[in-house]
């Protein structure tokens, strides 16, 4: 299975954005892990089908962070979250390294969708972010966080005693 052809997913520009991290350890070393996983695609490694939230998991867990989740709604019962969402001030809290449950409306899941934040910009809510499904491996991809409303903020944190 190879990544769609998008400027994001191309070794040159992995390279930049590895080089251009400017975020705490945790949260670094996920992206460093998060990054690492999609360059392995590039050179066609085999794809082991995941959810994305599986995805998501295994990078946190090879990144050696634990999870700190300081939001979560998931009352919502269709593929539209209608208000159950995080609120501008939540979406202040989003940075490079968490990992983000958001709803974009597929008609499966319940419209959720699972992703590693490597950009966010708060004013404009556009991220670039790294995720993958159970027919799609990890890949690089924009999104607009107004568009898909955020249901649930989890931060990498390390667990007591790292060295």
């Amino acid at each position: 299975m190879t990544l769609p052809q998008n400027p994001y997913n191309t070794a040159k520009s992995i390279d930049s954005l590895l080089h251009n991290i400017n975020c705490p350890t945790p949260a670094r070393k996920v992206i460093e892990t998060a990054l690492q996983e999609v360059k392995e695609r590039l050179n066609n490694k085999e794809y082991e089908p995941r959810h994305c939230g599986l995805i998501a998991e295994g990078i946190y867990t090879r990144a050696k962070v634990r999870q700190k989740q300081i939001y979560r709604d998931t009352n919502y019962q269709r593929k539209d979250c209608g208000t159950h969402h995080a609120n501008p001030e939540m979406m202040k809290n989003i940075a490079p390294g968490d990992w983000i449950w958001y709803n974009n409306k597929n008609p499966g899941w319940k419209g959720l969708h699972s992703a590693i934040v490597l950009k966010y910009e708060f004013d404009t809510a556009d991220a670039l972010v790294a995720s993958g499904y159970v027919s799609q491996p990890i890949r690089i991809h924009p999104i607009n966080l107004k568009e898909c409303p955020v249901t649930r903020i989890v931060k990498p944190v390390y667990s007591a005693g790292h060295n």
